[in-house]
């Protein structure tokens, strides 16, 4: 799906043609999903190379991107898969393609459907700070680093749907290198943002154990107290688009030194949807300061291997929410 060929119009961004359905046979390693295409099995793309979730893909609906190039041995790539019950009229979609992420997003600064977070004047990819290579410069002044985890997904399972046990997280390495570049980034420049993106309506990002929960911890607090601002920004697919459903702050979700519920602001977009839903967060100070510390310590898990920076919020701006809805965890 080659970014020059997406366009966008009333705030969807469109495919350059309709991806097709199929069915996961299985996933055949890293890099290679066999499909049932038309009572054909058929080697696919895999574009992730990491797990997805906890799930075992097997029988589970997906949708392809047809590949134009001559020379790639699997015609297509699988864009996204449903962990919906067999039989659902309109299936809800995870998108597991990260590069098609980051032109989604690339879309949306485009277009100013991120209002809340920043308005793009100017826009520069693949930049080069320190010693990492940062997504976007926005404006000459603002840094923006994408994440897409596909590690730990927000989904409800049901009993259709096979999984694993989830091992732990080992590489750190790159988080911390780019998480500590980001921060210093901000010594000239305005403002810092980790992005994290999900190809679906996930309620409330979470994380889950790593083994290197000290590192993590001190590198994103001292980010977060040179001001790099961590957001959330919710996709839906179809077969023909993508579009903007909410984004949102989870600075302080992170920051370890929060001590009671501060609120969050969700934007949402789309048709019938009010531009601000908000809503307050469920348990006590201490619940949710235990949560919160948890958060911040796991990031590694959730993120992956590259991080961005971000900075906290400045005075008049509106606190951020926590998210209202309870997240839903994988079954299992």
């Amino acid at each position: 799906m080659p970014d020059n060929a997406l366009h966008v119009r009333d705030g969807t961004i469109y495919f350059p043609e309709p991806l097709t359905q199929a069915a996961i046979v299985r996933r055949r390693n890293r890099f290679v999903i066999d499909v049932d295409l038309d009572r054909s099995v058929i080697g696919c793309h895999c574009p992730t190379t990491g797990r997805i979730g906890t799930l075992v893909l097997d029988g589970l609906p997906c949708l392809l991107s047809l590949s134009r190039s001559g020379t790639r041995a699997t015609p297509f790539t699988v864009e996204a898969i449903s962990v919906d019950p067999p039989g659902t009229p309109a299936p809800a979609l995870i998108g597991i393609n990260q590069n098609a992420a980051n032109r989604f997003v690339e879309q949306a600064l485009t277009h100013h459907m991120l209002p809340a977070m920043i308005t793009a004047g100017t826009l520069r990819r693949e930049q080069v700070l320190g010693h990492a290579r940062l997504d976007f410069l926005i404006n000459d002044t603002t840094y923006l680093e994408v994440k897409t985890p596909l590690d730990n997904l927000q989904v409800t399972l049901g009993s259709h749907v096979q999984t694993r046990p989830r091992p732990p997280l080992d590489s750190t390495d790159r988080l911390v290198r780019h998480i500590s570049e980001l921060g210093d980034s901000l010594a000239a420049h305005q403002r810092a943002i980790l992005l994290i993106c999900s190809l679906y309506d996930n309620p409330g990002f979470q994380v889950q154990p790593s083994r290197h929960h000290a590192t993590v911890k001190a590198q994103i607090s001292q980010a977060i107290q040179q001001g790099v601002e961590i957001w959330q920004v919710n996709f839906h697919l179809d077969n023909t688009s993508a579009r903007v459903l909410d984004h949102h702050e989870l600075t302080r979700q992170f920051s370890h030194r929060r001590t009671q519920a501060s609120p969050t602001r969700r934007v949402r977009s789309g048709p019938g949807v009010t531009p601000f839903e908000q809503a307050l967060p469920t348990g006590t100070p201490a619940t949710l300061h235990r949560r919160a510390s948890q958060q911040a310590l796991e990031l590694a898990r959730a993120i992956g291997d590259r991080q961005c920076p971000g900075r906290s919020p400045r005075a008049g701006r509106p606190e951020p929410l926590r998210h209202g809805r309870r997240p839903h965890r994988p079954n299992g």
